[in-house]
């Protein structure tokens, strides 16, 4: 339809140019258009603007087009003018300082007497050779003299992954800050006593559930660490029914992962993974109640974080370093003792104790310097994550260790724990 619209079209325009040509050839043109100008009342010619190019290719083709016109379309003047020229400086002049110019500019005589008394020398002419040997001399030091002594006393230095995270000139203070804080965040050790309707096995089942969520969904591990610090803090000032925990905590798995993940899953997930048991109403109505309670104190420092300072610091193996986080994960499946301890405590016995297993060696005068743990501070934690580990393997709840028997940590968990600790003087 549209192609015959388009001819139809088409024929319309030709039958009409037809016409218009039938027409001129009888009557005429009724006005007479001057050349290289649109059409004028007074028949002038319009000049053709001048320009600074193309001189001989523009005037040539402005002769040829004049001589095709009629007589009366030329005008006179430029009939008698040639082509367009283009000016060219002439040779610069001596200037003349003689009285005869002076006179003919009319300047006074003062001013004329002040040339005379303090005229300039004319410049000397510089040789070619002489100036390409300065410009190619590197012998000569640079007039502007720059101050050199701060950029050549401060280096960049290339930065691990690992110290872009901890970086060397702040690390101290860092650490020292983050030990203070973790003293402020904490739950109370003895919380389970309060709670009337939920127990410490309940507690661990839901936080093997969390273990597994963060593995579906390859959430970080600090997110796991994060959530759980929420529900501790959270169970220790409110008390929950049994039928509300999972609730809470994946609600706090989802307050978690906003905080620390990039693309932390959505809110439908979360409901998904609870098997539909609460609605998106209810999750974000516990999330609301969850971080009332918190006072939105969500940046709090985790075991993991310490670890793998310490790990950095102690110049770790990979398999040690892996064996230290699978130690320090499977204290958030026990409340009590695990809770009666700083992160940074449990993060130090962790690897305190995969150095033992490993035979490497233990906590020399640099890692007390640099962590402020002596050995002796750790002996009731590594005792206690060495009854931890030997007990791991007849729980209930397996996710933790089903985790790191995998290839990805070098299957340190199903490692044999050693039937006697070292001594801790």
């Amino acid at each position: 339809m549209s192609e015959y619209a388009a001819d139809l079209h088409d024929g319309e325009n030709r039958q009409s140019r037809r016409i218009k040509r039938e027409e001129l050839h009888v009557n005429g043109p009724k006005t007479k258009r001057a050349a290289f100008s649109t059409l004028t009342t007074n028949n002038t010619l319009r000049v053709q603007p001048f320009r600074t190019a193309k001189q001989s290719a523009v005037s040539d083709k402005n002769q040829d087009e004049l001589k095709t016109l009629p007589a009366p379309y030329i005008s006179k003047s430029l009939r008698e003018s040639s082509s367009f020229t283009i000016h060219c400086d002439t040779e610069p002049q001596k200037i003349s300082r003689d009285s005869a110019t002076h006179h003919r500019l009319q300047i006074h005589p003062g001013v004329t007497g002040l040339v005379h008394v303090h005229s300039r020398q004319p410049l000397s002419v510089i040789s070619q050779e002489n100036f390409q040997n300065e410009i190619e001399s590197d012998n000569e030091e640079s007039p502007m003299v720059l101050d050199e002594s701060t950029s050549e006393s401060v280096k960049p230095e290339k930065l691990s992954p690992k110290d872009q995270i901890f970086s060397p000139q702040y690390a101290a203070d860092i650490y020292c800050y983050l030990r203070t804080l973790e003293t402020n965040y904490r739950a109370k050790p003895n919380y389970m006593r309060k709670q009337q309707d939920i127990s410490p096995s309940m507690r661990s089942i839901l936080i093997d559930w969390l273990v597994e969520v963060g593995e579906e969904y390859k959430l970080d591990g600090e997110t796991l660490y994060l959530a759980i610090n929420y529900i501790d803090r959270f169970l220790s000032s409110m008390a929950v029914l049994r039928g509300k925990l999972q609730l809470v905590g994946t609600a706090c798995m989802f307050v978690a992962a906003k905080y620390q993940e990039i693309y932390p899953p959505d809110l439908a997930e979360f409901v998904y993974i609870t098997d539909d048991t609460y609605t998106k109403k209810q999750v974000l109505r516990m999330e609301h109640l969850v971080l009332k309670v918190l006072a939105f104190d969500l940046a709090i420092p985790t075991p993991l974080y310490f670890l793998r300072r310490f790990c950095q610091l102690a110049e770790a193996r990979e398999i040690v370093e892996y064996l230290s986080m699978y130690l320090c994960e499977l204290t958030i499946m026990e409340a009590d003792p695990y809770l009666r301890y700083y992160p940074s405590m449990i993060a130090a016995s962790s690897l305190y104790l995969a150095q033992h297993m490993f035979n490497d060696p233990l906590w020399d005068t640099n890692m007390q310097m640099q962590t402020d743990y002596k050995p002796e501070d750790l002996r009731e934690c590594v005792v206690n994550l060495h009854r931890s580990l030997r007990a791991a393997p007849r729980c209930q709840q397996q996710a933790v260790r089903d985790k790191y028997r995998s290839e990805k940590y070098l299957f340190v968990g199903d490692m044999n724990p050693p039937e006697y600790l070292p001594l801790l003087k």
